[in-house]
């Protein structure tokens, strides 16, 4: 785990997601963020999609998030709470929150995969 993430995770106890829940819920959906990670972005954390979906947002990170996206989600389940604007965007371009935000969306939301629509086809 690069040293950002572990930090990053550390932060997360507290009034938000502790660690060691935040740890199952990756370890469980493990296998399918690891698919779209490969679909998505090659597992490149630099991957940026400008304009996608030709809606003027990028999509950006490991799992190709768009920012606002990535923000509803984490705050509808309390992830990361606190933020100023300039952590939240640091939040979006890091691929470990990235995969606790997809990992939550999978855990709690029956149509998780309408936000990966061509990835999640093959799973």
């Amino acid at each position: 785990m690069p040293f950002l993430s572990y930090l990053i995770s550390l932060i997360l106890i507290g009034n938000q997601m502790s660690f060691s829940k935040a740890d199952i819920l990756l370890e469980r959906h493990q296998e399918v963020i690891e698919k779209l990670i490969w679909c998505e972005s090659r597992g490149k954390e630099t991957a940026i999609n400008k304009d996608d979906g030709k809606i003027g947002v990028d999509s950006i990170n490991v799992l190709q998030f768009q920012y606002r996206t990535f923000r509803y989600y984490a705050e509808k389940y309390k992830i990361f709470s606190g933020l100023d604007e300039a952590d939240w965007k640091n939040r979006w371009n890091d691929s470990y929150s990235q995969k606790l935000v997809a990992a939550t969306m999978i855990e709690n939301e029956t149509n998780w995969k309408s936000h990966w629509k061509i990835c999640s086809k093959n799973l």
